[in-house]
């Protein structure tokens, strides 16, 4: 996922954040040492935190994201006019952008579905939760 996301500095229709975070997400369970790693990286780390943690993604990476989005919806809507392909790719351009707006832009106004209190990290604490299995879906 993280090379993935380091492919999307160059390639410009592949995002670079989504991946980067579910790369944070990936370490945070199976490598604290890479985890550590990516959250300490000065350019990208904080953002990454920011958003694990609080849910949060700052003014200018929304402006960012959503001026992107627009570059890429109107290159779409002119290179597949009047097509199910304009109109599926709008629609998801639209809901990412929705995400996107939805979030916190500062950290006091934490989501709720990151806040877990006495938790540095609310996130991680969630992750390394056990998963739920209901004893009717195992034999034995």
């Amino acid at each position: 996922m993280f090379a993935l996301g380091g492919l999307g500095i160059f390639l410009p229709l592949l995002p670079t954040t989504v991946f980067w975070i579910g790369a944070a997400w990936c370490f945070a369970k199976s490598s604290p040492e890479m985890y550590a790693r990516l959250i300490n990286w000065p350019r990208i780390g904080p953002i990454i935190h920011d958003f694990m943690a609080h849910g949060v993604i700052s003014v200018g990476a929304k402006r960012a994201a959503l001026i992107g989005m627009g570059l890429c919806g109107a290159l779409v809507a002119a290179l597949t006019f009047g097509t199910w392909i304009m109109a599926f790719s709008l629609g998801g351009i639209g809901i990412a952008a929705s995400i996107v707006l939805s979030r916190p832009s500062n950290r006091t106004h934490e989501s709720s579905l990151f806040s877990s209190e006495g938790n540095s990290c609310p996130f991680l604490a969630a992750v390394h939760q056990p998963f739920p299995i209901s004893r009717g879906f195992i034999s034995g």
